[in-house]
């Protein structure tokens, strides 16, 4: 009788785990703004829902936070228009940074987004933070989620992990990352969806 003398390899602890690449990242800066790109966006029916897409062909989607300092309440907000049925808004425990609760957002959007026909999906926010870590993904989980500067781990790093994880696994994805400031009136709207959905919910009383 034959005996194998194969010895089963042992697991390297250190080997990253092959994972989906990232989608591709369209990143438009502050100094880029252009507003007709709201102003001009038209209504689109794709799958059950309307949404609002951007001459180029990008499905808009809106982040904001919001935080009620009296009440130590702290929330994130997705907006895709008025009475949209995939705006979606909730309490954040842990967060209480403006742009930690944008980035949540982000990943809200990244979670939710329908299996459409159109790929194309642009989030906008007034986050440079949220902007830099949708357009540097890579960088940062090459890095073990750490700071390039001093080697500490990131501030808000259980989003970044759960945000890298998503983006992977929705690689069929084309991204934009959009810099829209507060004055653009889609942001405005979705601060009051936000405002106007805690105070139906009771949560501040």
């Amino acid at each position: 009788m034959s005996h194998s003398n194969h010895i089963p390899a042992k697991k390297n602890p250190f080997k990253k785990e092959k994972l989906p690449d990232l989608p591709t990242v369209d990143f438009i800066a502050a100094k880029e703004i252009d507003f007709t790109i709201h102003s001009t966006a038209q209504k689109v029916k794709f799958g059950d829902h309307e949404f609002l897409q951007c001459r180029e062909g990008y499905i808009l989607s809106y982040i904001t936070g919001y935080a009620n300092e009296k009440l130590q309440k702290y929330y994130y907000g997705v907006f895709y228009g008025l009475n949209h049925p995939l705006n979606s808004y909730g309490n954040v425990n842990g967060l209480t940074k403006m742009d930690h609760l944008n980035q949540f957002a982000a990943l809200r959007v990244l979670e939710t987004f329908p299996n459409i026909e159109n790929k194309k999906l642009c989030i906008c926010t007034d986050s440079n933070i949220t902007m830099r870590m949708l357009n540097h993904m890579e960088t940062y989980y090459e890095n073990g989620f750490r700071s390039v500067r001093n080697g500490e781990f990131l501030q808000n790093k259980a989003t970044y992990e759960a945000v890298n994880k998503v983006m992977r696994l929705r690689n069929d994805l084309e991204l934009r990352v959009l810099h829209t400031t507060k004055v653009c009136g889609q942001m405005t709207q979705a601060l009051s969806f936000v405002r106007s959905a805690i105070r139906a919910s009771r949560y501040d009383d």
